[in-house]
């Protein structure tokens, strides 16, 4: 995929991006760890996306998926791409402890719908691998896990700020110090929502253990999975 990308055989900037993002998942070997290969090949992903105007595409007119379906179809891509460049960054900040890439000058998270499940419903009956009842479960689970990332984005700059000097290593002052309160608070009310309607697999909730025949895999995975990157 690399040699694809560096010998730009493609010309669409969302595949470019699209591609970027799958390349955030590379692991290199050892030697070449300190090189951060997740955070260049996401900000390839970041600069593609933005040549393809997806980071504004809250500001193009809203098109109707019955009467302009090609002008819909191209604004819910562009969506989605944004989105998925949004929710990497925190991630790979997040994991690898690391400054985020879009803050909220570059753009506002509050402001701005987050993906929801009228942008994905689309996926579910044209999935070749889950049943449509397992695919609506992962496209919910997908909407909550961006819910969290766009609470993360104010606790992740303090934490990680744009200047690189450890948020532990700082004086935040009165404001900082309201502003890790107030993202506390936003923690404890998305995971207040998500348990209601995503339950624990495992030991927090017996009857919906792991192994559950009546849930996919793959479910009890990415659910599990969210509530790991929330703690």
């Amino acid at each position: 995929m690399q040699l694809l990308f560096d010998f730009d055989t493609e010309s669409s900037l969302v595949c470019l991006a699209q591609t970027a993002l799958l390349l955030t998942y590379w692991v290199p070997n050892w030697s070449l760890a300190t090189k951060k290969s997740s955070t260049a090949w996401l900000g390839v992903a970041i600069q593609n996306a933005k040549s393809a105007e997806a980071h504004i595409y809250s500001a193009m007119p809203s098109f109707c998926p019955v009467t302009d379906p090609v002008e819909y179809e191209k604004q819910n891509t562009l969506k989605r791409l944004w989105w998925c460049v949004v929710i990497r960054d925190r991630l790979i900040s997040l994991g690898m402890r690391r400054s985020i890439q879009i803050s909220q000058a570059h753009f506002d998270v509050d402001s701005n719908s987050s993906l929801g499940f009228p942008d994905l419903g689309d996926e579910i009956e044209r999935s070749k691998v889950y049943n449509p009842d397992t695919k609506r479960r992962l496209i919910e689970i997908f909407t909550q896990l961006s819910e969290l990332c766009s609470v993360l984005t104010d606790l992740l700059t303090l934490v990680f700020p744009l200047n690189d000097v450890p948020g532990w290593g700082r004086y935040n002052g009165p404001e900082g110090v309201e502003k890790i309160k107030q993202s506390k608070s936003a923690l404890r009310r998305w995971y207040n929502t998500a348990i209601l309607r995503f339950p624990m697999f495992g030991g927090g909730t017996p009857r919906k253990a792991a192994g559950d025949k009546r849930y996919h895999d793959s479910v009890i995975l990415y659910t599990n999975l969210m509530y790991m990157f929330y703690q």
